[in-house]
């Protein structure tokens, strides 16, 4: 795995605008995007810090964003039925960049750092598919008033 852009990563303002607008709250993240010796996928990494107003709760926070996200069929929200203890080895609760690469998915899982109050979020896409060539399609289909995932539900490898 190597990261890049740890510098500043060019996604970061639009993370942030879209968690002003849904929540009319600024946020300051940190985006952390990997890639590896694989020929596609991203494995990316958000965090940031919760203001005491917002729950701690993981599990609370996951029903959250599956019900954000219940809409949209390219979103999956990984490890609803699992608890985080800590430093357990448990990796179902985080999505595997394995389980998207074809297709045009985006898996979600979520932890929080007791000690910090940082959220982190993890989130896992094949950049090709759910990348340039995935939205392409996705928003000609929108354009011509078809259904959005047409040619998008089948695996592309």
């Amino acid at each position: 795995m190597l990261a890049y852009s740890l510098n500043g990563h060019r996604h970061t303002d639009e993370i942030e605008n879209i968690i002003k607008e849904t929540t009319g709250k600024q946020a300051n993240i940190s985006l952390i995007t990997s890639h590896g010796n694989f020929v596609r996928g991203i494995f990316m990494v958000q965090a940031m810090k919760l203001n005491t107003e917002i729950t701690h709760d993981r599990l609370q926070i996951l029903k959250y964003l599956q019900s954000y996200y219940q809409s949209n069929e390219f979103v999956s929200i990984i490890g609803l039925n699992r608890g985080s203890q800590g430093i357990e080895k448990d990796y179902s609760i985080y999505p595997q960049l394995t389980k998207v690469i074809g297709s045009n998915s985006c898996h979600i899982s979520i932890d929080i750092v007791p000690k910090t109050g940082e959220l982190r979020i993890v989130s896992v896409i094949d950049n090709l598919v759910k990348g340039a060539a995935g939205t392409a399609i996705q928003n000609m289909n929108l354009m011509l008033n078809i259904k959005e995932s047409t040619g998008l539900t089948r695996y592309g490898l």
